[in-house]
């Protein structure tokens, strides 16, 4: 009988919630590693700079870099989680509306708002697309590191098409989205 359950379960598995599931446990198991050495070079350029009177001319622009991915790819698991900051004054008016009209305008409101945020993170995607293109065909290097520039610009062009994802995957599940049967029964009842 338990083995049934969970085979019904997995039947019913949004792909869209596998494909989430993936990319935040792809991202994590970059994040832990990318921090820690961000962290693990800072603490070695201390060393050297301080201690040893030989700084590491490459250690602050790792560091730099590092940052800017984890940033990036840490703003991916904040959508994942629905944990950016936001404001809420909308939500709080609308807590005073009866319940299949809160209902309605809070699946507007949120259609407009997650559309809007696929709008620019995709616009700001072909942007920096763009930029690392062009950076690319100049072949500019990084000065501390040497590498081709288009490695670390392109943390804006991959967290911002990552989070599109996760945002459209938010717009689909807000359109199918309907009014619980609980609070139909409270509008009815």
């Amino acid at each position: 009988m338990i083995s049934n359950e969970r085979t019904e379960k997995n039947i019913h598995i949004n792909p869209l919630d596998m494909i989430e599931k993936h990319i935040v446990k792809v991202i994590s198991a970059f994040l832990v590693p990318g921090f820690l050495l961000m962290n693990a070079v800072s603490l070695l350029q201390v060393i050297f700079r301080y201690i040893l009177k030989k700084p590491l001319p490459w250690s602050e622009e790792m560091c730099r870099y590092l940052y800017v991915y984890t940033t990036y790819l840490g703003s991916v698991i904040a959508v994942s989680y629905n944990t950016h900051i936001e404001i809420d004054v909308i939500a709080l008016l609308l807590d005073k509306l009866k319940t299949n009209t809160k209902f309605t305008a809070e699946k507007i409101i949120g259609l407009f708002k997650t559309g809007v945020l696929v709008a620019f993170l995709g616009w700001l995607s072909l942007l920096s697309f763009k930029y690392i293109s062009e950076i690319n065909s100049f072949g500019q290097k990084s000065a501390g590191l040497g590498i081709n520039m288009a490695i670390p610009l392109s943390s804006v062009f991959v967290g911002c098409i990552l989070m599109s994802v996760l945002y459209l995957k938010l717009l689909i599940s807000n359109l199918c989205r309907t009014m619980p049967d609980k609070e139909r029964g409270d509008i009815n009842g």
